[in-house]
């Protein structure tokens, strides 16, 4: 259960520098990705998880796939798309929606690529037994296919569950590390 994960925070940071340099989290950094924050109330459920942003140069976006789960993390949890051109811009943000409607999702990576298909590797909430793949040509409308990515395996590692993990990101020979 994700309970009281906190929003998402957007800060600056200079990684380049002799000692690296980060602006701190202040009430400015912290946003909802297009939609209003909860009320901070007695109730605690509520919160951002599994924020994951991916950059697409060709149009110069930034598509960021989060779980709110004020709106529904249980029993019905769902990850949502929303997308900026100026990520440090709040008021950028717009919110698509769930990235799969109707799905029970936890979670999702997304391959960016510099001409469609756009692939998503999105994790299954309800039994965390595969990671679902769907495809896209605009980035914002997905398709879920008929194949799972990976599915976990018995008497293995990955027995109890699989999950979405950090963006695909591309070598420098073309394949994908994921």
């Amino acid at each position: 259960e994700w309970t009281n994960a906190g929003a998402l925070a957007v800060v600056k940071a200079d990684l380049g520098a002799s000692a690296p340099k980060v602006d701190p989290v202040t009430e400015a950094s912290v946003f909802w990705a297009g939609t209003p924050p909860p009320p901070h109330g007695s109730n605690q459920r509520w919160g951002a998880a599994d924020p994951r942003c991916a950059y697409r140069a060709a149009d110069k976006t930034y598509y960021l796939t989060w779980d709110n789960c004020t709106r529904n993390c249980y029993p019905h949890r769902s990850t949502l798309l929303s997308t900026s051109q100026d990520p440090f811009n709040h008021d950028s943000w717009t919110l698509h929606g769930p990235l799969l409607p109707g799905v029970y999702t936890g979670g999702a990576s997304l391959l960016m690529r510099d001409t469609p298909p756009h692939y998503a590797f999105v994790g299954n909430s309800n039994t965390a037994n595969a990671i679902l793949l769907a495809s896209s040509q605009d980035g914002v409308t997905w398709t879920q296919l008929n194949q799972s990515f990976m599915s976990n395996r018995q008497g293995c590692w990955d027995e109890k569950g699989v999950a979405a993990g950090p963006q695909p990101e591309r070598l420098s020979n073309g394949d994908y590390l994921y």
